[in-house]
């Protein structure tokens, strides 16, 4: 097993709700991720004979990535491609966003998107998902879509890193000038009538996307990896002594087949496995 140090990746839009587990290190924190695995982006395991080690170094390239995000503020209008760039994303809302929705697909499919967005009226025709604590939301690759300020989520994602953005409410970035914008390349990926799909947890059953499943864990005291593949724990409260590594809330650990978990005071986790 391999359990991992997160990776912190602080945002504009980040948030502080981290800051009781983590310090004061976590404010403006957007993403913390429990699990990043590329040549570029690798957590480092906490534990056994690979302690120091990036774990993109012992067991290569891993499919998914699993993050807790924390939303003070809108994130950008935004779609991810699909095809040989395809992104598919899942958001579990620990806490729903303080406005009771977020962004997802268009109010009127049909309009023509350029001219909105010629217009600077993109935000009148995008579609609100209402949401409330506890839902689980699936985004497939070319929905346009956006968290909103408040949301705070376990984030599941497979597939290439690409965002283009249409529209980011004129704040300027670290250069004080507006972030940039990819209209062109998100007018081309896009489709219109895409929006979210939520659901809810049943306990214990997975929810399987085509390239992931995951499921909701509570109480959990013990637990055993009886697939053929590695998974993922991801705690969201409780706690965890595991191969004498303290777990705090949005670290992950992956379990080889058969590996197993006892002694634990899990009150809530998610398991992930890749499907591909």
């Amino acid at each position: 097993m391999y359990v991992l140090e997160p990776i912190f990746h602080y945002t504009i839009w980040g948030g502080s709700r981290l800051v009781d587990v983590y310090g004061a290190k976590a404010n403006g924190l957007g993403h913390l991720y429990s699990l990043r695995c590329t040549d570029k982006d690798s957590n480092t395991i906490l534990n056994g004979k690979f302690a120091g080690q990036r774990l993109y170094n012992v067991i290569g390239m891993y499919p998914l990535s699993i993050a807790l995000v924390d939303a003070a503020s809108d994130l950008s209008i935004q779609v991810h491609p699909g095809g040989n760039l395809a992104k598919y994303e899942s958001y579990y809302f620990i806490s729903a966003p303080d406005s009771g929705y977020i962004y997802s697909g268009f109010t009127e499919p049909e309009k023509d998107i350029c001219s909105i967005l010629k217009a600077d009226s993109i935000l009148s025709y995008i579609e609100k998902t209402y949401i409330q604590n506890g839902e689980y939301i699936h985004i497939e690759p070319r929905t346009v879509h956006a968290l909103t300020a408040g949301s705070f989520v376990y984030e599941i994602e497979q597939g290439e890193d690409n965002t283009y953005r249409l529209f980011d409410y004129y704040r300027p970035g670290a250069n004080s000038r507006p972030r940039e914008l990819q209209v062109e390349q998100a007018n081309n990926a896009l489709d219109a009538s895409l929006k979210a799909k939520t659901c809810i947890y049943q306990q214990a059953t997975p929810i399987i996307e085509k390239t992931y499943m995951t499921r909701l864990l509570t109480d959990l005291i013990y637990y055993k990896n009886t697939s053929p593949n590695y998974e993922c724990l991801t705690l969201l409260s409780g706690h965890a002594i595991i191969d004498s590594v303290l777990m705090r809330i949005g670290m992950t650990v992956i379990l080889e087949p058969e590996e197993a978990l006892e002694k634990l005071e899990v009150e809530k986790c998610i398991i992930a496995r890749s499907l591909i």
